[in-house]
């Protein structure tokens, strides 16, 4: 239920890149509800400076540019 796989794909997203992961994939590699799988998949993709939009069939992630630190 931790999402490791998940996590070490966004992590290599370069900014701007989108990537889609079918809803299947998702149900089997976290475990939970699907309320717990949503909540847990939005946090993943926060911590990893994406947006996660819900499509049809599938979740798309898309990398934002990284913030600006100064």
């Amino acid at each position: 239920m931790d999402g490791e796989e998940l996590r070490k794909i966004l992590c290599r997203l370069e900014a701007g890149m989108v990537l889609s992961v079918p809803d299947a994939w998702i149900e089997r590699t976290i475990a939970g509800s699907r309320v717990t799988r949503a909540r847990l998949v939005d946090d993943i993709a926060r911590q990893y400076h994406c947006i996660c939009h819900q499509d049809p069939g599938a979740q798309r992630f898309e990398r934002l540019d990284f913030p600006a630190t100064g």
